[in-house]
């Protein structure tokens, strides 16, 4: 933050984090994944789901880091810079807190079933 345009830069990260979150929660809305799978119609049935609630779950995660290096930026603090474990503090600290915590760990592990089955069912070359 001491550097020059130092304060621009983290803000500049935090749009960059915001609007990566935003582009994974509209993929997992619009399930735009499902061009670059090649799986069985049954095991779509069950995957679908999954991977559009994990891509939309790491996207607020994504928005709410963002949200943090702004609010940094803006205070000129950098230990309110976000990180994960910020975001999950403060998740924490909200009314419901654990049912807030609980949801989006259940997001992040849908996200890990999604990346698993992108190894397994990736086509590498998708048809336009």
């Amino acid at each position: 933050m001491q550097q020059p345009f130092g304060r621009g830069l983290v803000a500049a990260v935090g749009v960059a984090l915001i609007g990566a979150g935003i582009a994974h929660a509209i993929k997992g809305w619009k399930a735009k994944f499902d061009r670059h799978f090649s799986m069985p119609a049954k095991v779509q049935r069950w995957a679908y789901p999954v991977c559009r609630f994990g891509l939309a779950v790491r996207g607020l995660v994504f928005v709410m880091v963002g949200s943090f290096f702004i609010l940094a930026a803006y205070q000129f603090n950098p230990n309110q810079a976000g990180v994960p474990a910020e975001v999950f503090s403060t998740l924490r600290g909200q009314a419901f807190g654990q049912w807030l915590l609980a949801f989006v760990a259940v997001g992040l592990f849908a996200f890990g079933v999604y990346s698993l089955l992108t190894a397994v069912y990736r086509r590498i070359n998708p048809s336009l």
